[in-house]
């Protein structure tokens, strides 16, 4: 002072911290990073700051502080993004001696929709009664997508799927199910943000058995050495019926038939919708049935023939010489001439090409027909009879 008094020397250390804080974003829990950062409304965003230590000055965090798509700033704590679509988390922090950090802004992108996943069959497929019929051979096609919602879709992860409430497997390619019967497939989808898919359930029936099919000859009709001859008006059925396997049974779709003439000539597959007849003739008749999965009976066959000749006593393609006292009960038809001599009888109708009487007794009782060639000679062939079982045949018609 004035007068020489001299204060002790004092002295204070001080920090220069002119070093602003540092902050960091990061996500806990779902989270993909792709072309874009994908979170889900579970994802914790996290923020973490430090106050670099720089010439050994470090004055400390004072605060964080964060906004999202540009709101009002608010203290940090660890949350949530709330709405789907691209959201912008803006932060930055403050040490003790009011260095501000630069506000960052990182950009989100919020997936709250989970993926859908169609089921479809590559193959055999019959839907009836909240059931999916298929087959053995069907192929079970799962096929994910992740819609876009808010212009967000973080993309499909992975498929899963069981059967019969069996281990849960991840779904790479189709599928089959072999075992016949009904069965219960469940499938869902997960996306990259782990949005699941509400679990989905089809019931499938798996249906590997054909139908069977019966034939039934209507009248009139005879058997000779095992073989059925039929008018040619006499009708012919098929009836068929799915068989249940497994309690599973896809149903009838369509019965088919063919007529093979073993005279020879091309047969025609046809479908059967009615009561059908023939022309004359020797037939393998084949017939078979097909479910509405597509399978298929292998097909029956029944040997059969059909005749006129049951309409008349005699059919003479030929002719015919009747002499003495030969009688014949019933009407005659031949394409060539007919004649008759002495006491003989024709106590019936007579058409042919030529009819001769001769000698004062020889008579026809019915209608005369002149002129005429009714025939249409259609043979039948023993020899089908006999590889039919008709061993009762004679060898000598045989060859």
């Amino acid at each position: 002072d004035n007068v020489a008094n001299t204060e002790a020397v004092k002295s204070t250390a001080i920090y220069v911290d002119g070093t602003k804080p540092i902050s960091e974003l990061s996500i806990s829990g779902d989270q993909y990073h792709g072309d874009k950062v994908y979170v889900s409304l579970r994802s914790d965003i996290l923020l973490a700051a430090v106050d670099p230590v720089v010439s050994e000055v470090a004055s400390g965090l004072r605060e964080t502080r964060y906004s999202v798509d540009g709101g009002a700033f608010a203290d940090y704590s660890a949350f949530k993004l709330a709405a789907e679509g691209k959201r912008l988390v803006s932060f930055y922090s403050a040490d003790q001696v009011g260095n501000v950090e630069v506000t960052k802004t990182t950009e989100l992108w919020v997936d709250a929709t989970a993926p859908t996943t169609a089921l479809s069959i590559s193959g055999a497929r019959h839907d009836t009664d909240g059931l999916i019929y298929i087959t053995k051979d069907s192929a079970i096609v799962l096929t994910p997508a992740d819609p876009l919602t808010s212009e967000t879709a973080s993309g499909v992860m992975l498929t899963k799927y069981r059967i019969d409430g069996g281990v849960w497997q991840v779904y790479t390619t189709s599928f089959t199910i072999t075992a016949e019967g009904r069965h219960t497939l469940e499938y869902y989808s997960l996306d990259r943000v782990q949005n699941a898919e509400i679990l989905r359930t089809a019931a499938l029936a798996v249906d590997n058995t054909p139908p069977a099919t019966a034939i039934t000859l209507g009248e009139p009709k005879y058997e000779a050495f095992g073989l059925p001859i039929l008018r040619p008006e006499t009708p012919i059925t098929l009836a068929a019926a799915d068989i249940t396997a497994g309690e599973v049974a896809s149903g009838l779709r369509s019965i088919f038939y063919e007529a093979v003439n073993l005279a020879g000539g091309g047969s025609v597959v046809r479908s059967y919708v009615e009561p059908f007849t023939l022309p004359q003739g020797t037939y393998d008749v084949r017939f078979w049935s097909v479910d509405n999965v597509g399978n298929t009976e292998s097909y029956k066959q029944k040997r059969l023939a059909v005749s006129t000749y049951q309409d008349d006593s005699l059919q003479a393609v030929d002719g015919l010489d009747l002499s003495g006292t030969a009688d014949i009960a019933g009407a005659v038809k031949s394409n060539a001439v007919v004649s008759g001599s002495g006491n003989a009888r024709i106590l019936g109708d007579v058409t042919a090409s030529t009819i001769t009487l001769t000698g004062g007794n020889a008579q026809i009782t019915g209608q005369i027909l002149n002129g005429q060639t009714p025939l249409s000679p259609e043979p039948i062939y023993l020899a089908a009879i006999a590889e039919g079982g008709g061993s009762a045949i004679p060898a000598e018609y045989l060859a």
